[in-house]
């Protein structure tokens, strides 16, 4: 065997190993990706939960104030915090 015939087998292993090593690593970059789409999905639904108690809340510290304003009988105020109620529950 010739030193070339030599590179070449070398070559061609290398080439094969090279070939074995990108397919490896692609399919564990797609389980990344795809680990990753997951973890997003979960953080925007936790997001959404998060956005709703803060409207939840904030629907029932208006309702208090506007139980409040009925019950003092103060009725300049009451029509717009009712409004604002509605707003809140009905977009």
């Amino acid at each position: 065997m010739t030193v070339g015939e030599i590179s070449t087998y070398i070559g061609m292993f290398a080439s094969i190993i090279g070939a074995a090593l990108t397919i490896l690593f692609s399919r564990q970059a797609k389980s990344a990706a795809v680990a990753a789409k997951d973890a997003s999905k979960k953080t925007l639904e936790n997001i959404g939960r998060i956005n709703a108690l803060t409207e939840l809340n904030g629907l029932m510290v208006l309702l208090e104030d506007l139980r409040n304003r009925v019950s003092a009988e103060s009725w300049e105020l009451v029509s717009d915090r009712a409004e604002r109620a509605r707003m809140i529950t009905v977009p």
